[in-house]
């Protein structure tokens, strides 16, 4: 019997877990903002409490703005101890121009998805899966964007292109 469990055991843990991309994407902003000891006023002011930044009904958009949010809402006190985001992308988020502000937020999120594909030690079945199902996303949220109101974005989504190009 306990040669039966320890065989099980080990099938388990070799067989990949199947990744929920819309958890990951929430973890991985969720974690980057962290490591980073991103200013939690300024992602609350300048990212989550933008919603333009973000395309509505997006399968990705709504993750990584979820992730934007908690880390926002969160205490002062309870900020990690990075040197925060880097100053380009804040420069650029803070830019009135919206492509430069679209563009810091794709890099944003390609630096947190990339980063957290790292931090799990995903094995290649699993990147392979995951990258899958973010592009099924990406197509979503771009039917998204063109039936609602963010025809302003051009031909992307700043969210869609980071978590989708994430290596």
């Amino acid at each position: 019997m306990r040669l039966l469990l320890m065989a099980f055991l080990a099938a388990a843990q070799a067989a990949p877990r199947p990744t929920d991309p819309w958890e990951f994407l929430r973890k991985a902003v969720l974690e980057g903002l962290k490591d980073d000891g991103a200013d939690r006023a300024f992602v609350k002011d300048n990212i989550a409490g933008k919603p333009g930044l973000f395309v509505q009904k997006c399968p990705i958009c709504e993750p990584v703005r979820r992730g934007f949010a908690e880390y926002g809402a969160g205490k002062p006190a309870e900020a990690a101890k990075g040197k925060g985001i880097p100053k380009d992308i804040v420069d650029d988020l803070k830019n009135p121009a919206r492509l430069v502000q679209l563009k810091a937020l794709e890099r944003l999120v390609d630096r947190y998805v990339a980063s957290h594909k790292d931090r799990l030690k995903l094995t290649e079945t699993q990147r392979q899966e995951l990258q899958s199902k973010l592009e099924i996303g990406k197509k979503e949220g771009m039917k998204m964007k063109e039936l609602g109101p963010q025809k302003d974005f051009g031909d992307f989504c700043p969210s869609c292109n980071g978590a989708a190009k994430a290596k």
